[in-house]
């Protein structure tokens, strides 16, 4: 990051950096360390509870074995767990789809994407998308299914990924943007994350939208209204204005 904006700097291009989110991080020094961090005993109990349901499968795939199928399940399932809250998803969006399928595809190509789920006998029911990084890997998209919220799959699932880490000599598992509750089970290291915003130096209307954008954000009292108030307005009026479409 100090290389990166240090360039930018003896560049001519407009930039602004951000201190945006936290990364909370499990950072081991062996891979055995990393699955006992995540081998917790209530998660066992909540995975056998599962297990009693029916035929328990933990599934991973590196290239596009079922691709179709899996993204349209993981879709379906994202739009579902965040309907009706403040930040519903824009994977409802056709278009943000198609995109995301893209990118989806091109980390495949590039051999740094592994997808996670867990299936209850012919269903899905939790979902992670993740990158690799040496010995790191990297969660980037992920959802569950809320009829299931008891059993929490989505972080039973988590327990099976150190397992399969473990096995791939893996130390380092990053949760991605957000410190959302759910991460201090697992762990309370913390990496900031910054948001860089570029572009060339005469593009006006991304520079004010830009300087907005870091006025919300470094002013705490501005901050909190715009997310509890006028963002949610924004993000509702979008998925209403997409399921009438």
């Amino acid at each position: 990051m100090p290389v990166f904006l240090q360039t930018l700097k003896e560049s001519s291009l407009f930039f602004r950096e951000l201190k945006y989110n936290a990364c909370l991080v499990i950072n081991e020094q062996t891979p055995e360390a990393l699955f006992k961090t995540c081998d917790k005993q209530k998660l066992r109990q909540k995975m056998h509870r599962l297990e009693d349901q029916g035929n328990l499968t933990f599934e991973v795939y590196r290239e596009e074995e079922d691709l179709e199928n899996w993204l349209g399940d993981f879709y379906d399932m994202h739009v579902k767990r965040w309907a009706g809250t403040n930040t519903p998803s824009n994977l409802q969006k056709k278009e943000r789809r198609e995109f995301f399928t893209q990118c989806v595809q091109s980390w495949i190509e590039d051999g740094i994407l592994v997808r996670f789920s867990l299936k209850l006998n012919d269903k899905r029911i939790a979902f992670v998308i993740a990158l690799l990084e040496n010995e790191s890997l990297v969660h980037h998209s992920t959802t569950f299914d809320i009829e299931y919220t008891k059993q929490s799959p989505g972080l039973i699932i988590i327990r099976l990924i150190a397992k399969w880490m473990e096995a791939q000599k893996m130390t380092k598992m990053e949760f991605g943007d957000g410190d959302e509750g759910y991460k201090y089970m697992f762990t309370k290291d913390e990496w900031p994350m910054h948001r860089l915003f570029i572009s060339s130096p005469h593009n006006f209307p991304f520079m004010l939208k830009t300087g907005l954008i870091h006025s919300i954000w470094e002013k705490p009292a501005v901050h909190k209204y715009y997310f509890e108030k006028i963002r949610p307005l924004l993000l509702r009026s979008s998925f209403i204005k997409n399921r009438i479409s």
